[in-house]
């Protein structure tokens, strides 16, 4: 009998030991979870506030030339692709179809782009640069370039490389989760 309480006790000393342990195992696990969530969220907080700061120092760059902080992803693009439409442009700089028409009718009213009815699809409208916008290409590369260069200074070329790279694939996982979620529309 003895040995049977022995056993039971050893068995629920074990049992005991081992839900602590799972209780402690999982315990780490939430706090490594959260550490994770918190490391995300400075790292998206972190890309944000680096975003934004771009942003305010290209649109005090682009003021004297007419343009907004946005503008130059448009110029970019329109001059990289002239005659691309309206739509494939929004896809292609991840913002929606009315801020893009929106922007464009800016840029329209101030020389820098046309815009013309496509002759095969009616509904679509293609975007073309005009000289003013070509010529504002050199000044906006020189703009984003100084800004590179200052915020990325510090850095070996190495390093550079490297972030560069770690960015590339955040922004492919980006573009992968940003898909599957339209897909799932």
């Amino acid at each position: 009998m003895f040995d049977v309480l022995l056993t039971i006790e050893g068995r629920l000393h074990q049992s005991l030991r081992s839900q602590r342990f799972f209780f402690i195992l999982e315990s780490k696990q939430k706090v490594r979870t959260a550490e994770r969530k918190d490391k995300m969220e400075a790292i998206i907080r972190s890309i944000n506030h680096i975003a934004r700061m771009a942003t305010l120092y290209r649109e005090q760059e682009l003021k004297k030339y007419g343009l907004g902080a946005m503008h130059h992803t448009y110029l970019l693009n329109i001059c990289r692709q002239p005659g691309i439409s309206q739509e494939a442009l929004a896809k292609l700089i991840f913002v929606n179809k009315s801020n893009v028409a929106r922007q464009l009718a800016v840029l329209e009213e101030k020389g820098f782009v046309t815009r013309q009815t496509s002759q095969e699809d009616r509904r679509q409208l293609l975007v073309y640069p005009t000289e003013d916008a070509r010529a504002l290409i050199p000044v906006i590369q020189d703009i984003l370039q100084r800004w590179n260069a200052q915020v990325m200074i510090d850095f070996p070329a190495e390093e550079q490389k490297q972030l560069l790279d770690q960015l590339a694939v955040v922004k492919e996982k980006s573009q992968q989760l940003l898909e599957k979620a339209e897909v799932g529309e």
